[in-house]
């Protein structure tokens, strides 16, 4: 977060910068209205917040699910979307040997894990979530870990956070909007180029979908 706030406030002399919560996530964590679609009901949400800011095209960055809702925010309203940031991206499947060396990682074998630290989050059980997810454990303070046990500690929080999980991790519902390479290669003789930087760990390897290249 610290990182985050230096470029916000770094950039904001240039970008008028908007930073929105998802739904079922965080503090707006809600079982009501949860539709295990997940990924067009954030996108809609997107496009929402623009058309109350009154902001026409943007340019967009994501993290992991955010990253997914940006992708296919570009592919169904690209008009929307002057450029992206993927980082660490979700929801991409290359076709098979498009990229050299690349293995799908078994997201699902995160999922029991991940239910029960939402079942009993006791500090060291959280502590041990989030530095899975993280590039460099060693970062993660004990102000952030907290926050996200605080959070855990909600039963109506934690009770939705399972059914998104088990959902994101492992579900069939939302796979049914993983952008593939071959779908990429299709809308690039149909829309116009969005210029994309891709940032990935190494551990997982994931690129984004649209290329800034004709």
């Amino acid at each position: 977060m610290k990182r985050i706030r230096v470029h916000v406030v770094r950039r904001g002399h240039e970008y008028a910068i908007w930073a929105a919560r998802g739904r079922w996530g965080g503090r707006t964590l809600t079982a009501e209205g949860f539709d295990p679609e997940v990924i067009p009901p954030l996108v809609d949400q997107v496009c929402d917040v623009m058309n109350q800011l009154g902001i026409e095209q943007a340019a967009f960055e994501g993290q992991s699910m955010g990253g997914w809702v940006a992708m296919q925010l570009a592919l169904r309203y690209h008009e929307k979307v002057r450029a992206l940031v993927l980082t660490t991206t979700m929801g991409y499947s290359p076709d098979e040997g498009a990229i050299p060396g690349y293995a799908e990682p078994d997201w699902a074998s995160n999922l029991p894990s991940s239910l029960e630290v939402l079942r009993n989050p006791s500090f060291e059980a959280v502590r041990t979530r989030m530095a899975r997810i993280l590039a460099n454990p060693a970062r993660l303070t004990d102000e952030a870990i907290r926050v996200r046990q605080a959070l855990y500690q909600q039963p109506a929080l934690a009770a939705v956070q399972q059914q998104f999980i088990a959902e994101y991790l492992a579900g069939e519902t939302i796979l049914s909007h993983q952008a593939i390479q071959t779908y990429r290669h299709a809308l690039r003789q149909t829309r116009p180029v969005i210029p994309v930087l891709r940032l990935s760990r190494l551990r997982f390897r994931l690129v984004g979908i649209i290329e800034n290249t004709p």
